[in-house]
């Protein structure tokens, strides 16, 4: 059975990389962000599991490791998405909620969630 991930893995790199360009900003000398920390924290895992899922599609294929290395990524997607400040202008938001229902949607394709 081949896998088609192509159309999840672009998008989960599309909202990862909007996320920290929009979400990550210079800290001043001496105040620490908490919650800055934990997104960053939680992107390293989204990438690390990205990178998991990437290597389950390798010959021979394990479908079940690869569904669970998928849910692994939507799940850290979901936690990102609750993690991050709302975009203030519609745009961006209506961009956010969006593609977090394209993830779903590539992952439903897949039958994997």
């Amino acid at each position: 059975m081949e896998i088609q991930a192509y159309p999840l893995l672009r998008l989960v790199t599309l909202f990862h990389r909007r996320l920290l360009s929009h979400q990550v900003h210079p800290l001043k000398e001496g105040q620490p962000n908490p919650a800055q920390d934990a997104l960053l924290l939680t992107s390293n895992s989204l990438v690390s599991a990205s990178d998991d899922m990437v290597s389950s599609l390798y010959i021979p294929q394990d479908v079940e490791n690869f569904k669970f290395n998928a849910n692994a990524v939507f799940n850290l997607v979901e936690e990102l998405s609750t993690q991050i400040e709302k975009p203030e202008d519609e745009k961006n938001r209506i961009w956010l909620d969006g593609c977090m229902k394209q993830i779903k949607n590539a992952l439903d394709a897949l039958a994997v969630s």
